[in-house]
């Protein structure tokens, strides 16, 4: 049996494998679930998507797989409670039990089996929010992917306020519903969460996070970014970006590669990515991923989606396209 809830909400209850299938393919990666065994599955799920990020929880019994990748870039997160699965992804197989948090990216992902009783709480989180939160922490653009670490431990501090917090936002939004109709709280709950994850977990820039200068960037690299953002749809090169900046080019490249690990010329580049990105997510099924690239200064298309596929790991026509698409499921 499967019920909409009021919102972005919608239940199961039952053992039958194609309406189960369904409701895990609402989202934008079709998914498909099957029996192992002829004694079968029974299966209780309930899913809340809020905004960029969707709370699911359930509760296993029996033995079935699930097959399911997404095309855009999301993060499917395990808080076991009971029982384990197994599951593989980019050739790789793991474990999800009690006491070990599991990251997955959506685009690598394969199948997940549970064979016997199993409760687990997840997390389906837009990999698009995290980068945009990592920017914020190190001052800067970030390109390419993350690679979150697959594990992390459930049982220390900060895994334990994790499980607290994934918790709270799954009573809050399935059971009262009250952080529904509290927006501001929802938010500061999703981005702690989030917070925990890039400073607890390894990835590829928990390095840069760590080096992080106590002091913040100098006054000439804050008003050559506010100059950037300002004119990010206008044609401006390195000299505009020195004058409005008040400082010569030499003095503004060096302390663009000091403060930000890159060029002027490369945080810019980025900047107009990120703009394309929200434009894409936002466009109407009238606009093209073209349009929206060459108002944003990208006139060579195989180069820009190059660029792009490295940031947000996924082409432009695959963001265009998700854009249209309901919001994001979990299991």
């Amino acid at each position: 049996m499967q019920r909409e809830k009021p919102g972005s909400s919608l239940t199961f209850k039952g053992n039958n494998a194609d309406e189960f299938s369904a409701i895990l393919s609402r989202c934008k990666a079709p998914g498909r679930v099957e029996a192992l065994r002829d004694a079968g599955f029974s299966a209780e799920y309930d899913f809340v998507a809020a905004g960029a990020l969707g709370v699911g929880r359930a509760a296993y019994q029996g033995g079935l797989t699930f097959h399911q990748k997404a095309e855009d870039s999301k993060f499917l997160i395990y808080v076991p409670l009971s029982g384990a699965a197994t599951i593989s992804s980019s050739n790789r197989h793991h474990i999800s039990e009690p006491g070990k948090g599991t990251i997955i990216d959506m685009t690598s992902l394969s199948d997940i089996v549970i064979n016997g009783d199993r409760e687990h709480l997840s997390l389906i989180i837009d990999q698009s929010g995290v980068v945009r939160l990592l920017s914020a922490m190190l001052e800067q653009p970030v390109s390419g992917s993350i690679d979150l670490a697959l594990e992390f431990d459930l049982c220390l501090e900060a895994g334990l306020a994790f499980s607290r917090l994934t918790k709270i936002l799954a009573t809050g939004l399935n059971d009262d519903a009250s952080l529904l109709q509290s927006p501001a709280a929802l938010s500061s709950l999703s981005t702690g969460l989030i917070h925990l994850l890039l400073e607890n977990v390894p990835h590829r820039f928990s390095g840069a996070l760590a080096r992080q200068p106590t002091l913040p960037s100098p006054r000439h690299i804050r008003r050559a970014i506010d100059f950037m953002q300002a004119n990010l749809s206008q044609s401006i090169s390195i000299s505009d970006i020195a004058q409005a900046s008040q400082v010569g080019i030499r003095s503004l490249q060096e302390g663009f590669k000091r403060f930000k690990g890159m060029s002027p010329m490369a945080y810019l580049a980025n900047l107009r990515l990120e703009a394309v990105h929200r434009d894409l997510i936002m466009a109407n099924s009238a606009t093209t991923v073209a349009a929206i690239a060459q108002k944003w200064g990208f006139t060579h298309q195989g180069r820009f989606s190059g660029d792009y596929r490295k940031s947000y790991g996924c082409l432009p026509s695959q963001t265009l396209r998700s854009g249209h698409s309901s919001d994001p499921d979990g299991r």
